[in-house]
């Protein structure tokens, strides 16, 4: 065989593997949170999107869906139950991904129950400054996780600015202090997810927090970095990676995709990109939860399973 006919041969079994690997996003929000659509709005296109395996994260509520497989017509698509929890440390607010592979613990359920709680009294804060209404009855119960969005947009229905943006650039600047901060600490809060036996992952680390933190949290219990993501550049998802490697942390990445914009599904990464971080999941029974998980068949295709 000519070296020309080895290369298309190689180049095309390459493609043939990519093309059968399995495809996740692992990090999105719905009106749970600050998105913009229903969780089961939003697991349907992932699914009609070709996605094998996702997860719903949206900040400190429980999820709205059982996890395991979901069905859509021919396609099934596989749901992770997992959540984003803020947190501070220095002075700083950061976020951390919390996994499970079957359905979260109670405990982690009212974990964040108190977390949406918190929220809301914080966001009933700002709203009196900024003289608009308070929080709603499902917010102040825990069930929805209420935003700095949240503000924004309530900013622009009472006309009190033009966008969005404007709100985040005007009143809602985080240099103005308008929103009480945090009071959970990142010790706490990693505390919490490996007592629930969740796999604790901070979602997009900035570079230089990562090279000043990273090394602390893995004393805490961090088990991983959120590398992949479509703001990152290649070279930054390198240094992540290899930041997560030194410290012996798996790697993940999501799209972090709300719905305001951007198309769902654009942006995704392949099990073997990840294949430490599933392994992980789908390995032994983790403290506090069901270690048993469902077979999942992948959008139109043979069965293939992400671990």
């Amino acid at each position: 065989m000519s070296r020309a006919r080895r290369r298309r041969a190689k180049r095309r079994a390459g493609q043939e593997q990519r093309s059968s690997d399995p495809r996740l996003d692992l990090h999105l929000h719905t009106t749970a949170s600050d998105g913009r659509f229903p969780a089961l709005e939003v697991l349907k296109l992932c699914a009609e999107r070709g996605l094998h395996t996702v997860a719903l994260t949206d900040h400190d509520v429980p999820p709205t869906l059982p996890a395991g497989p979901h069905a859509f017509g021919a396609r099934t698509i596989r749901l992770l139950h997992a959540a984003e929890v803020s947190a501070t440390h220095a002075g700083t607010e950061l976020h951390f991904l919390a996994y499970f592979s079957a359905d979260m613990p109670e405990r982690f359920v009212q974990f964040l129950r108190g977390r949406a709680r918190s929220r809301a009294d914080r966001y009933d804060g700002a709203a009196a400054r900024l003289g608009l209404p308070g929080a709603d009855a499902d917010a102040r119960a825990g069930h929805r996780a209420l935003t700095r969005h949240h503000l924004a947009r309530a900013l622009v229905e009472h006309e009190q600015v033009g966008s969005v943006q404007a709100a985040f650039q005007g009143p809602l600047a985080r240099r103005k202090g308008l929103v009480p901060p945090i009071e959970l600490t990142v010790a706490d809060a990693l505390k919490e997810m490996a007592d629930c036996g969740a796999i604790s992952i901070w979602a997009h680390p900035r570079i230089d927090h990562a090279t000043e933190f990273l090394g602390h949290f893995a004393e805490l219990g961090l088990n991983g970095v959120e590398a992949y993501r479509p703001s990152a550049s290649l070279t930054q998802r390198a240094t992540l990676a290899r930041m997560a490697l030194t410290h012996g942390m798996v790697v993940t990445g999501g799209s972090d995709w709300h719905g305001w914009r951007g198309r769902l599904g654009s942006f995704r990464v392949r099990a073997s990109e990840v294949a430490p971080f599933l392994h992980q999941l789908d390995g032994p029974a983790r403290v506090g939860q069901d270690s048993g998980t469902s077979p999942v068949d992948p959008p139109g295709r043979k069965t293939v399973h992400p671990s």
